[in-house]
């Protein structure tokens, strides 16, 4: 059960570091912006920037155009891109796993004392207890 933990916090940290990593780069570049008067440069810039983070064949079949705010769009919120920050951050499998293991390890089981997010929870008998179905 620890390894398992150790494991999934691990992969929390280092989907955690990849998305400082991207919100950084995706900084560096929409600064670089600002030195660039004409939109011919502004389009080589994110084309440059999706080409070498390996992103520019997934953009592209998308259909959309390369101005900034669709870019900034696909590279923060958009959820068709697997590095998208949205979806680096969220991490839900590796949580979830931590998630559960915790309540295991407090309550016995995970089918008392705690819910994750969004699951559905059973009426239990005591208002103050929540239980997983």
């Amino acid at each position: 059960m620890l390894s398992r933990t150790a494991e999934s916090c691990f992969w929390i940290a280092r989907y955690t570091e990849r998305a400082e990593y991207t919100a950084r780069l995706i900084n560096v570049h929409y600064h670089l912006l600002f030195e660039s008067p004409n939109q011919r440069d502004q389009d080589a810039i994110w084309r440059w920037y999706l080409e070498s983070t390996g992103q520019l064949a997934l953009y592209e079949e998308l259909g959309q155009s390369l101005e900034t705010m669709a870019v900034m769009q696909f590279l923060t919120l958009d959820q068709a891109n697997p590095n998208a920050l949205v979806n680096l951050i969220s991490a839900p499998e590796k949580m979830r796993e931590v998630f559960k293991i915790s309540c295991r390890a407090k309550y016995g089981t995970t089918s008392t004392g705690c819910t994750w997010p969004g699951e559905p929870t059973c009426q239990p008998a005591s208002p103050r207890l929540r239980i997983v179905c």
